[in-house]
């Protein structure tokens, strides 16, 4: 048996309880949050025209909104817009970005706003331009690594050389050449030499050359060094009738190069170093 606290004024209790529910669904669904992103520039260029600085992409903000669409809200669904397109001579240019150039929800309002990496309150930003042009350079190969040891890089062919380059006037006309990728060309532990295709060209004034080259690199032995003490001299003509001949001194130290393994194999007692008499006060050595 249902209690009478329960049936008595039954309707009106379920009523109240529904009102309470959809008060509180209201309620909840317009509470505000605040939250703060980082957005991307979207800049906007006239034709043959680059951007050459490291200057600010982004833009921060401060927006409020619903929690139900601020709890959801991500970088992508804004857009900022910067227009330079009317930029058409290099050199540096300022551009306020007004709030109006912020496109987001209709129901999240942007509070504050800021160029990323600076103080709260700036509202422009400050960009170098310069022209699009072409250059023609040769390749420079750029390598990573050191080969086997013993062994080292003799010479290093990159087809094709020289190549178009497209990037920034006021850079292009500096270069005399442009650099392969040196992760592209690791020479790490190479005993002979080697084919790298598919090279990139490192960028030129954040412009990516397109272009990718065939690197051809020549590994070969290399010669090492050592030093012997104590080598004798032996002279190897006889002195001229009538004359002594005397050596001084009668060891001497030299320095031979060639490959480590047989260099490793000598000792001073292998090595001979041979005089001529030439004259009664001149000897020279071969």
């Amino acid at each position: 048996m249902i209690p009478s606290f329960v049936t008595n004024r039954f309707w009106v209790k379920l009523g109240s309880v529904l009102l309470a529910v959809v008060v509180w669904g209201y309620s909840s669904s317009n509470i505000s949050s605040d939250i703060r992103l980082s957005l991307p520039l979207d800049i906007k260029l006239g034709e043959g025209m680059m951007i050459v600085d490291e200057g600010p992409r982004k833009i921060k903000i401060h927006a409020r909104g619903p929690h139900d669409v601020i709890k959801n809200l991500q970088s992508t669904d804004f857009t900022v817009t910067c227009d330079l397109s009317k930029q058409t001579e290099p050199g540096k240019v300022t551009k306020d970005i007004s709030k109006a150039s912020i496109k987001g929800p209709a129901d999240v309002m942007v509070i504050d706003y800021w160029p990323e990496e600076a103080d709260r309150g700036v509202k422009e930003i400050t960009f170098a331009v310069d022209r699009i042009v072409e250059k023609i350079l040769p390749v420079k190969v750029v390598t990573t690594g050191t080969p086997q040891e013993g062994y080292k890089v003799e010479a290093t062919a990159p087809n094709p050389s020289p190549i178009k380059v497209t990037g920034a006037e006021s850079l292009l006309k500096m270069r005399e050449d442009v650099e392969t990728m040196p992760e592209d060309v690791d020479v790490t532990g190479l005993n002979m030499s080697r084919v790298f295709g598919r090279v990139r060209l490192q960028p030129i004034g954040g412009m990516v050359p397109g272009q990718k080259v065939t690197v051809i690199v020549k590994v070969g032995r290399e010669p090492s060094q050592r030093k012997y003490d104590k080598v004798p001299i032996m002279v190897l003509a006889p002195a001229t009738a009538g004359l002594d001949v005397a050596v001084s001194p009668q060891e001497v130290e030299i320095v031979l190069a060639g490959l480590k393994e047989r260099l490793d194999k000598l000792r001073p007692s292998d090595i001979i170093v041979y005089g001529e008499v030439q004259a009664e006060a001149a000897v020279s050595s071969r």
